[in-house]
């Protein structure tokens, strides 16, 4: 489901096999600019992507309800950048 360009799709929601979820902007097949992924635990992740993983600002929930914690912070390739 989504936008398509060319027969590429530009801006989508794509349900993965493993119960997450991404909607956001797609180049070349990849998750790629701004998105949400949400992982089948509830967690969730808000922010830039680049070729199909966290990277730039963003948002990270850690989606537990008696635990829940929020990161806003610098990704790369899924992994929070310490703080400068």
């Amino acid at each position: 489901m989504g936008h398509w360009q060319q027969d590429k799709r530009v801006w989508g929601t794509y349900n993965y096999a493993s119960g997450g979820t991404y909607q956001g902007k797609w180049k070349d097949g990849e998750q790629h600019g701004k998105g949400i992924y949400t992982f089948a635990n509830g967690a969730a992740y808000r922010g830039e992507f680049q070729n199909d993983d966290f990277h730039g600002q963003g948002t990270y929930n850690y989606g537990f309800p008696s635990k829940s914690r929020t990161n806003k912070s610098s990704f790369s390739k899924r992994r929070l950048l310490p703080a400068t």
